[in-house]
C-alpha cells in the first residue's frame, strides 16, 4: 500500500489564485496605478456611490472641468495652470452646494437633449406635461436660460435670474418660436414649456417652493426624501 508523501498532499490541496477583472487607472507612462482599483463586478453592477471616487475623477473629471469653465463659468484656469473659482459662497454651505449641483444638472440635461433625439423627446414631453411617443421634437433645441452658450448664441433667451424656467426649447430655425405647454393632446395652453431643476439634500427645497412653479420641476433628491416632499406639497 502506497502512502502519500506530505509534499503530494500539499500539492493536492493547493489551488491557484482566481484571476479577477478590475477597473484601474493607467498612468501616462503605461503603468497601472495600484492606489485605485476596483472589481469590475462592483464597478459595473453597483450604484454610483459604490464606485471609487478616484476612478470617477479620471472618467468624468475633464468633462466636468470643461462644463464648469466653458458652460457655467464657475471656475477658470490661470496662466500657471491653477484653478480659480468664481463661485458666490453663501453662509449656508449646503445652499451653495445645492445651487452648484443644480446648475450642473441643468447643463447635463441640455447637453443630453441636444445630442440624443429620443432623450430630447422624453424631456420635452415632460416640459409640456404631455406624453406623445410618436411626436418628434427634432425641430426644437434645448437651451439653459443661465448657461454661457445661451448668453453667447441666443442672448435674448439668456436669463440667469429666471425663477420659473431653467431649461426651455426653441425652434432651430426661428428662436422666437418656442415650445409651449399642452392642455390636452395637441391643444396648446399659451404657457411656455420649460423645466425647473432642483437638487436637494434634506430640507433645502421646501414644499412651498415647489408649489409656486407653473411648470414641471425635475427634482434630484440626495437624501431619498422625494415622496415625503410630494406628500407635504400636496397637503399644503
Amino acid at each position: 500500500m502506497l502512502k502519500e508523501t506530505p509534499e503530494k498532499h500539499l500539492i493536492q490541496n493547493f489551488s491557484l489564485p482566481t484571476p479577477k477583472l478590475v477597473v484601474a487607472i493607467m498612468l501616462p507612462d503605461g503603468t497601472i496605478s495600484l492606489d485605485s482599483s476596483q472589481s469590475y463586478d462592483l464597478w459595473n453592477n453597483g450604484g454610483l456611490l459604490d464606485r471609487d471616487p478616484k476612478l470617477l475623477t479620471v472618467q468624468h473629471g475633464m468633462d466636468l472641468l470643461q462644463l464648469l469653465t466653458n458652460e457655467l463659468g464657475l471656475v477658470s484656469v490661470d496662466e500657471k495652470g491653477f484653478l480659480q473659482h468664481r463661485i458666490v459662497l453663501e453662509l449656508d454651505p449646503h445652499k451653495t452646494t445645492m445651487r452648484i449641483l443644480g446648475k450642473i444638472a441643468e447643463a447635463l440635461i441640455v447637453d443630453e437633449c441636444n445630442k440624443d433625439s429620443i432623450k430630447n423627446t422624453k424631456w420635452a414631453n415632460a416640459a409640456r406635461r404631455y406624453i406623445s411617443p410618436q411626436k418628434s421634437y427634432d425641430k426644437y433645441k434645448a437651451l439653459g436660460t443661465g448657461l454661457k452658450y445661451t448668453q453667447l448664441n441666443h442672448p435674448q433667451k439668456y436669463n440667469p435670474g429666471d425663477t420659473q424656467r431653467d431649461i426651455i426649447w426653441i425652434d432651430k430655425d426661428d428662436e422666437k418660436s418656442q415650445l409651449m405647454m399642452s392642455i390636452s393632446g395637441n391643444q396648446l395652453s399659451g404657457i411656455q414649456a420649460g423645466l425647473q431643476i432642483k437638487v436637494s439634500y434634506g430640507d433645502y427645497v421646501k414644499p412651498s417652493t415647489l408649489a409656486k412653479y407653473e411648470i414641471p420641476v425635475v427634482y434630484f433628491d440626495l437624501k431619498d426624501n422625494f415622496m415625503s416632499l410630494v406628500m407635504k406639497t400636496n397637503s399644503s
